[in-house]
């Protein structure tokens, strides 16, 4: 049981990522050795997540039916030289700012799908420069946290904690409840990949409320998981009941709506492996 638990706070946290973008179904190269396992889950699951920071488009977008031309190439040799080609023609087509906004935000998800991150240090504070210029306040945070997200991929989890507390720091200067939420995700996903658990389970428990309030349910789902995971881990099983009976409530919420929250496999997962690691951990207290 404890080597289930152990790999489910990883899936959840790698489903996360695929919340960001529902097409990271190519082969993440993933250098944290603990994310090892998980490269065969992402290729069954990679679809499993609704679009993330990125608002719907129009089917009248053009630059939106552009952009999602490139996405089955994300994380590929091929997807930058299609990327610099559809920057030349906006180039000379004079597109607007939220365009670039858009376009760099799309380079940046492939560069952090590639876990490439002296080039998510280069392009995360151009874009960040951007979103705050058009009042993106939540995609500036997002940014943030993926770049810190690449250097866990690296391996280096006190640099992605560094970001986080920078993060947390900007967002209470800022007074943004959205950066104090996505700090705290950040820190307690670095921390229960080193199976901090007391440090996750506090930062987690920061993050949650925020994401409910920004409804931004596919994060939810892993931070509810993740601290789940993080109570049980130091036999805490009864404080994870409510946090379990809160996610299994929006579930439910999901089934009934007509524009759901979660896809069906986001059910299979809360109802099945989630809900009966807690229930046999409740069982062993």
């Amino acid at each position: 049981p404890r080597n289930r638990e152990a790999f489910l706070h990883l899936l959840l946290d790698e489903l996360a990522r695929i919340e960001k973008k529902s097409y990271l179904y190519c082969t993440l190269p993933i250098r944290n050795p603990r994310m090892k396992p998980l490269l065969s889950v992402l290729l069954a699951l990679g679809a499993m997540f609704t679009t993330g920071a990125q608002p719907a488009a129009s089917p009248a977008d053009s630059l939106s039916i552009q952009l999602s031309q490139l996405e089955p190439v994300m994380g590929t040799e091929a997807y930058l030289p299609a990327w610099y080609a559809l920057k030349a023609r906006l180039d000379r087509t004079k597109c607007p700012k939220a365009g670039y906004l858009e376009l760099y935000r799309q380079k940046n998800n492939h560069h952090y799908y590639a876990g490439e991150l002296d080039s998510m240090k280069r392009y995360v504070p151009f874009v960040q420069r951007l979103c705050l210029e058009q009042g993106r306040i939540n995609e500036y945070y997002y940014q943030w946290s993926i770049l810190a997200d690449t250097y866990l991929l690296n391996g280096n989890e006190e640099q992605a904690i560094a970001e986080g507390m920078r993060m947390h720091e900007d967002a209470v200067r800022n007074q943004s409840e959205e950066g104090i939420a996505y700090s705290a995700y950040t820190i307690a996903t670095a921390y229960i990949s080193r199976q901090d658990y007391p440090q996750a389970e506090k930062y987690y428990a920061q993050a949650l409320p925020g994401f409910y309030k920004m409804k931004r349910w596919g994060a939810y789902v892993s931070i509810a998981g993740n601290y789940i995971n993080a109570l049980i881990q130091q036999e805490k099983a009864p404080q994870a009941e409510p946090v379990f009976e809160q996610l299994d409530s929006l579930v439910t919420v999901s089934e009934r709506s007509s524009e759901r929250l979660f896809v069906p496999e986001v059910t299979v997962m809360v109802r099945g492996m989630l809900a009966t690691t807690l229930y046999q951990s409740l069982n062993d207290t």
